[in-house]
């Protein structure tokens, strides 16, 4: 045999539970063939180790290609791509890990060495002659260690088939047909010529005319050895069974692969060009959007969690001391012309009547301010909030809006009026309610009252608008009900 022939084998490895019973084998022909096992293993042990006792079975045929059909690309990648920088990083991985089943690794790292072999790999499970024969025998011995058993460790490279016991032999013609063996090395030979194949019926010539024998004229030996014949051929790959015909062409797919790399880079290259500027529009919409509702956002963090009591009302409304100073430089109106009026009921507060007697001598900027109007505004809100128009909602909410919920998040007016369903959830009429006037134009509206949620405390700063003619709700924080 010369340097030009091949081994062609298949090898698979199996695991139950994986890991868990292990097994492991490689097959060129039914007389030519091993598996093993172990009773704790991995699917990927099994591969590679069903590799490593086929080149150390075939190791007395090193001028001999081998060639080795895989349904495992962790095995063909460990062995062609990943092991020599492995290798150079002291068996460790890009990350820094060590590398997994590193002894069955170097094993086979010397196995390799000064052998002639090809990888290749095929679909598992979808009718690869050899590599079903593989995996079939791979799980058979992984089965085996499950149940406690030994498995059939097979023939091996070096053991030939048992002779076949020879049938009671008909009267043999003048000819003997010699029986065909297994080949296991195989040499790529010629195609035959078309004169070399009988393509007709015609009646054979003298010199053939023992080559065409009925069946009925061989023995039951010669039979057998025939068709184990044939068999090793067609497993063996010279008679080409479909799943190996259509087995791609090694160049055309690295070819192929290189092209589709190429255009996944160019591909990448423009989504990261595309994606940055996405971020950069979105983040020029969201500062534009924070810059709109920075002011809604301003200080909320200093309301949760305080006592409603507690608040300081000039605070809230963002006065500062420079404020009061422009306040106190204008004229003072005298404490007696707006009382401090509180009011406590368990039903809304209802208008003034038109009718009703002015206070004796008021100050003209008392007359556009009404407590009682901004707590009838709230009950408005309150009942009707989640379901009115949203121009009339958006007309009782002023824009600079500070809302506090009970839970202490803070809110904006924006999501007010997202979420006017969650927002407004007062069941009936207050339990409990005053009004107290806080300055020439904000009114404080203290309330306890029964929500979708439980019972909590309200405090509500309404402000009214001269220009509208209208409160507007400034300031609101509620708290759980102690």
């Amino acid at each position: 045999m010369n340097s030009m022939q091949e081994i062609i084998a298949a090898a698979d490895g199996s695991a139950l539970g994986n890991p868990g019973p292990a097994g492991w084998a490689w097959y060129i022909d039914n007389d030519h063939w091993a598996s093993g096992g172990c009773t704790h293993g991995t699917n990927n042990m099994g591969e590679l180790k069903a590799v490593l006792d086929l080149f150390e079975a075939t190791a007395s045929r090193p001028e001999a290609k081998l060639r080795v059909y895989c349904d495992s690309q962790y095995v063909i990648n460990s062995l062609t791509k990943w092991m020599p920088g492995w290798k150079k990083k002291g068996w460790k991985k890009s990350d820094g890990k060590p590398v997994l089943n590193r002894e069955l690794l170097e094993a086979l790292d010397q196995a390799l060495t000064g052998r002639d072999y090809e990888f290749i790999w095929v679909k598992g499970h979808a009718g690869h002659e050899l590599n079903e024969k593989a995996d079939s025998l791979a799980n058979g011995a992984a089965r085996a260690y499950q149940e406690g058993r030994e498995p059939a460790h097979g023939p091996g490279f070096g053991a030939s088939a048992e002779p076949a016991t020879a049938a009671k032999p008909v009267e043999a013609p003048a000819v003997d047909v010699p029986a065909v063996e297994a080949p296991i090395v195989n040499a790529p030979t010629a195609e035959p010529a078309l004169s070399d194949i009988a393509l007709s019926d015609s009646a054979p010539s003298e010199s053939s005319a023992n080559a065409h024998l009925p069946v009925q004229e061989f023995t039951a030996a010669e039979i057998e050895n025939a068709q184990r014949g044939m068999e090793s051929l067609r497993l063996s790959g010279l008679l080409r069974p479909a799943s190996a015909m259509n087995a791609p062409d090694l160049e055309a797919v690295r070819a192929r692969k290189e092209q589709l790399a190429l255009a996944a880079e160019r591909a990448a290259e423009r989504d990261a060009k595309a994606l940055a500027h996405q971020q950069e529009t979105a983040q020029q919409a969201s500062n534009g959007a924070q810059m709109e509702e920075e002011d809604d956002l301003t200080g909320l963090e200093e309301f949760a969690g305080l006592d409603p009591n507690d608040v300081d009302p000039a605070e809230l409304l963002g006065e500062t001391e420079e404020h009061a100073e422009n306040q106190a430089a204008e004229p003072a109106i005298e404490p007696a012309a707006i009382p401090a009026q509180t009011v406590e009921s368990a039903q809304p507060v209802a208008h003034t009547h038109p009718s009703a007697p002015a206070p004796a001598d008021p100050a003209p900027a008392a007359l556009a301010l009404n407590p009682e109007e901004a707590a009838t505004t709230e009950q408005l809100l309150e009942s009707r909030g989640s379901v009115m128009e949203a121009a009339q909602l958006e007309s009782m909410l002023h824009e600079r809006l500070v809302w506090v919920t009970a839970t202490g998040k803070s809110v904006s007016r924006s999501s007010v009026l997202q979420y006017r369903e969650r927002a407004f959830t007062q069941q009936g009429a207050p339990l409990k309610q005053g009004v107290q006037v806080l300055d020439t134009s904000s009114v404080l509206v203290m309330a306890a009252v029964a929500t979708a949620r439980g019972r909590v405390s309200r405090s509500s700063i309404w402000h009214y608008d001269a220009e509208r003619g209208l409160w507007r709700l400034r300031f609101r924080q509620e708290t759980p009900a102690s």
